[in-house]
């Protein structure tokens, strides 16, 4: 069965068989290592500041607690530098740029499990974090989006989703919806809408749809995906559609993909990756094909990255990369991927970052 996400009191190191492990052919390319992380860390969510840097803060220490520090990416010199820490521990938050270029980060889960309240505001321009209006309930593994009006969008697993305004640091809540599970994802349509795709509760795992519309701050249905799944990853693609990836069902990993047509409220088949996966990351190219990194399957975590190309509805191989899971990606200045920190082999957190795909050979 696929590791969800621990109980934070302790993280313990395994290693697993890679019997049954998807392979590359001898010789793929493999991905680069750059500068490491200063501290090992996994489900720590990465943002990509507005000067192109990426921040990292939180998620879970070598030791298996979650940790309040917090580190910055610069691609001019690929090292990571250590910046103000957060007022508090935690991990399996959710971090969102602001449009004003702070950051925004919500609740997560402490040392002793319990889900925080608490917000915090980072600076980029100073290092520091501040504390903002906590949010109502404590909450963990839920999804945040920032919208096109600036607001941000959050839906808890318990309890009716809220947005919060950075202008007067004040909550509201959107819709009477209480949806009662996570791993879901959260995605701002090109229209304004934001969509929310799949998610899992007590090892059930739905294939619910519903998009909420800001504009009457309501929750619709929509058409349900094909397959259950959680753990996946949702993008949004160059034409308005959104392609949906890999995920878990049932605690068995996915190599399927979807994509909806929000025209329509349609899913089709969006190819079918070379290895099932879930809990990875995926990072959009500037052309908007779209580049998924790990991620894990059953017996081992996936040790290599696909590529998929929009005008060909397909999937390609694009490089070996280190067995990672719950880690983090963003997109550098010259077009490629960061795949930052994450889980190796079991729950092991690592300071190692790869930088790919790698040229085509």
């Amino acid at each position: 069965m696929i590791p969800r996400a621990p109980s934070i009191s302790l993280i313990l190191v395994a290693v697993i068989s890679t019997v049954g492990q998807p392979q590359l052919a001898q010789g793929s390319p493999r991905w680069s290592p750059t500068g490491a992380l200063n501290f090992a860390r996994a489900y720590s969510p990465g943002v990509t500041l507005l000067d192109g840097r990426i921040l990292v803060a939180g998620g879970i220490g070598r030791d298996g607690n979650p940790v309040a520090t917090a580190e910055i990416f610069d691609p001019a010199t690929s090292t990571w530098s250590p910046t103000g820490s957060m007022l508090i521990a935690r991990t399996q938050h959710t971090s969102t740029l602001l449009a004003d270029g702070r950051v925004f980060v919500v609740g997560g889960l402490d040392r002793f499990g319990n889900k925080r309240t608490e917000c915090e505001l980072y600076d980029p321009n100073t290092g520091t974090w501040t504390a903002t209006t906590s949010f109502y309930i404590g909450i963990a593994q839920h999804p945040a989006v920032r919208m096109l009006d600036g607001l941000v969008l959050v839906v808890p697993s318990l309890g009716s989703p809220e947005t919060y305004d950075p202008t007067t640091a004040t909550w509201s809540p959107v819709g009477c919806c209480s949806f009662g599970y996570t791993e879901q994802t959260l995605t701002l349509l090109a229209d304004g809408r934001v969509i929310m795709v799949g998610g899992g509760d007590d090892g059930i795992t739905f294939n619910y749809v519903f998009i909420y519309n800001p504009a009457i701050k309501n929750w619709a249905d929509g058409h349900n995906l094909t397959v259950s799944r959680q753990g996946h990853t949702a993008t949004l693609l160059p034409d308005g559609r959104l392609l949906v990836a890999g995920g878990q069902s049932g605690g068995v990993s996915l190599s399927s993909a979807e994509v909806y047509d929000p025209a329509i409220n349609q899913w089709s088949r969006g190819g079918r990756l070379g290895a099932a996966r879930a809990y990875h990351s995926a990072t959009q190219l500037p052309n908007g094909d779209v580049v998924v990194v790990g991620g894990a399957s059953v017996g081992d975590n996936v040790a290599n990255a696909e590529i998929y190309y929009v005008a060909t509805n397909s999937w390609e191989r694009a490089g070996i990369t280190p067995p990672i899971a719950h880690h983090t990606a963003g997109l550098l200045p010259g077009g490629q991927v960061l795949a930052i920190g994450g889980l190796r082999r079991g729950f092991a957190p690592i300071r190692d970052c790869e930088i790919g795909p790698p040229a085509k050979q």
